[in-house]
Protein backbone atom coordinates (compact mmCIF):
# COMPACT_ATOMS: atom_id res chain seq x y z
CA UNK A 1 0.00 0.00 0.00
CA UNK A 2 1.66 3.40 -0.96
CA UNK A 3 1.16 6.55 1.40
CA UNK A 4 -1.39 8.06 -1.76
CA UNK A 5 -3.55 5.25 -0.93
CA UNK A 6 -3.16 4.49 2.61
CA UNK A 7 -3.94 8.84 2.85
CA UNK A 8 -7.39 7.48 1.13
CA UNK A 9 -8.19 4.80 3.21
CA UNK A 10 -7.56 6.43 6.41
CA UNK A 11 -9.98 9.04 5.47
CA UNK A 12 -12.73 6.96 4.66
CA UNK A 13 -12.21 4.93 8.64
CA UNK A 14 -12.19 8.50 9.56
CA UNK A 15 -15.26 9.19 8.30
CA UNK A 16 -17.36 6.36 8.02
CA UNK A 17 -15.75 5.82 11.88
CA UNK A 18 -15.45 1.83 10.90
CA UNK A 19 -12.41 -0.17 10.05
CA UNK A 20 -12.03 -0.85 6.71
CA UNK A 21 -11.53 -4.27 5.37
CA UNK A 22 -10.13 -5.28 1.45
CA UNK A 23 -12.76 -6.77 -1.07
CA UNK A 24 -11.68 -10.10 -2.76
CA UNK A 25 -11.97 -9.84 -6.56
CA UNK A 26 -9.94 -11.00 -9.11
CA UNK A 27 -12.59 -11.40 -12.08
CA UNK A 28 -11.86 -9.53 -15.31
CA UNK A 29 -8.80 -7.51 -16.37
CA UNK A 30 -8.00 -6.45 -13.31
CA UNK A 31 -4.23 -6.72 -13.92
CA UNK A 32 -4.70 -3.06 -15.69
CA UNK A 33 -5.43 -1.62 -12.68
CA UNK A 34 -2.83 0.31 -10.33
CA UNK A 35 -1.07 -1.87 -8.21
CA UNK A 36 -2.25 -0.60 -5.09
CA UNK A 37 -6.03 -0.44 -6.44
CA UNK A 38 -8.58 -1.45 -4.01
CA UNK A 39 -11.90 -1.66 -3.20
CA UNK A 40 -12.52 -1.67 0.80
CA UNK A 41 -15.67 -2.48 2.57
CA UNK A 42 -16.62 -0.36 5.32
CA UNK A 43 -20.01 -0.85 7.56
CA UNK A 44 -21.52 2.56 8.70
CA UNK A 45 -24.04 1.57 11.59
CA UNK A 46 -24.35 5.15 13.39
CA UNK A 47 -28.26 5.26 12.18
CA UNK A 48 -29.01 2.51 10.23
CA UNK A 49 -26.52 -0.22 9.06
CA UNK A 50 -25.14 0.89 5.63
CA UNK A 51 -22.59 -1.17 3.87
CA UNK A 52 -20.20 0.96 2.22
CA UNK A 53 -17.77 0.23 -0.79
CA UNK A 54 -14.92 2.69 -1.72
CA UNK A 55 -12.19 2.59 -3.91
CA UNK A 56 -8.83 3.19 -3.27
CA UNK A 57 -6.08 4.14 -5.60
CA UNK A 58 -8.78 4.84 -8.58
CA UNK A 59 -7.08 8.16 -8.87
CA UNK A 60 -3.44 8.42 -8.99
CA UNK A 61 -1.53 11.54 -7.22
CA UNK A 62 -0.47 12.73 -10.64
CA UNK A 63 -3.75 13.14 -11.76
CA UNK A 64 -5.64 16.16 -12.47
CA UNK A 65 -8.69 15.57 -11.62
CA UNK A 66 -8.95 13.35 -9.28
CA UNK A 67 -12.28 10.98 -8.17
CA UNK A 68 -12.55 7.87 -5.79
CA UNK A 69 -16.14 6.37 -5.86
CA UNK A 70 -18.07 4.59 -2.73
CA UNK A 71 -21.49 3.26 -3.30
CA UNK A 72 -24.42 2.54 0.14
CA UNK A 73 -26.58 -0.83 0.62
CA UNK A 74 -28.20 -2.44 3.16
CA UNK A 75 -26.85 -5.88 2.32
CA UNK A 76 -23.53 -6.87 1.34
CA UNK A 77 -22.62 -7.71 -2.45
CA UNK A 78 -19.49 -8.81 -4.32
CA UNK A 79 -21.44 -7.18 -7.34
CA UNK A 80 -20.92 -3.76 -5.79
CA UNK A 81 -17.18 -4.59 -5.57
CA UNK A 82 -17.58 -5.05 -9.10
CA UNK A 83 -19.05 -2.53 -10.17
CA UNK A 84 -16.72 -0.27 -8.56
CA UNK A 85 -13.66 -2.28 -10.25
CA UNK A 86 -15.73 -2.14 -13.83
CA UNK A 87 -15.87 1.68 -13.05
CA UNK A 88 -12.16 2.18 -12.19
CA UNK A 89 -11.02 -0.22 -15.15
CA UNK A 90 -13.02 2.47 -17.37
CA UNK A 91 -11.44 5.20 -15.82
CA UNK A 92 -8.02 4.25 -15.86
CA UNK A 93 -8.23 2.26 -19.31
CA UNK A 94 -10.54 3.73 -21.35
CA UNK A 95 -12.33 7.42 -21.08
CA UNK A 96 -11.47 9.18 -17.42
CA UNK A 97 -14.79 9.34 -15.70
CA UNK A 98 -16.19 12.35 -13.88
CA UNK A 99 -18.65 14.55 -12.15
CA UNK A 100 -22.14 14.13 -13.58
CA UNK A 101 -20.93 11.16 -15.67
CA UNK A 102 -23.14 8.19 -15.76
CA UNK A 103 -21.85 4.80 -16.26
CA UNK A 104 -23.95 2.01 -17.69
CA UNK A 105 -23.81 -0.81 -15.67
CA UNK A 106 -24.78 -3.36 -18.36
CA UNK A 107 -27.04 -5.19 -15.56
CA UNK A 108 -29.08 -3.89 -12.80
CA UNK A 109 -27.11 -3.03 -9.94
CA UNK A 110 -29.08 -4.80 -7.31
CA UNK A 111 -31.07 -8.20 -7.83
CA UNK A 112 -34.78 -7.35 -8.28
CA UNK A 113 -33.90 -3.62 -9.18
CA UNK A 114 -34.57 -1.77 -12.58
CA UNK A 115 -31.61 0.67 -12.06
CA UNK A 116 -28.81 -0.33 -14.88
CA UNK A 117 -26.94 3.13 -14.92
CA UNK A 118 -25.33 4.75 -12.36
CA UNK A 119 -24.50 8.48 -11.69
CA UNK A 120 -21.24 10.25 -10.11
CA UNK A 121 -21.99 12.85 -8.35
CA UNK A 122 -20.82 14.60 -5.20
CA UNK A 123 -21.99 12.67 -2.09
CA UNK A 124 -24.43 15.17 -1.01
CA UNK A 125 -25.86 14.29 2.48
CA UNK A 126 -22.49 12.83 3.30
CA UNK A 127 -19.90 15.96 3.42
CA UNK A 128 -20.66 19.62 4.23
CA UNK A 129 -17.69 19.67 1.59
CA UNK A 130 -16.49 17.13 -0.59
CA UNK A 131 -12.38 16.24 0.23
CA UNK A 132 -9.52 17.43 -1.43
CA UNK A 133 -7.91 13.99 -2.00
CA UNK A 134 -4.78 16.50 -2.66
CA UNK A 135 -4.62 17.75 0.88
CA UNK A 136 -5.34 14.12 2.06
CA UNK A 137 -2.47 12.83 0.92
CA UNK A 138 0.01 15.68 1.89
Amino acid sequence: MSNWTAAIRRHYEEFWKSASSRCEFSDGPIWQLPPDFEVVHLLRSDTVALHVYATVGMSRPSDVDRLELFVLSRQQNIKLVELLYMAAHFHRTGNSLGLDHSINIGRPWLEGSQCDHALISLPYGHFEEPPDFGMIAR
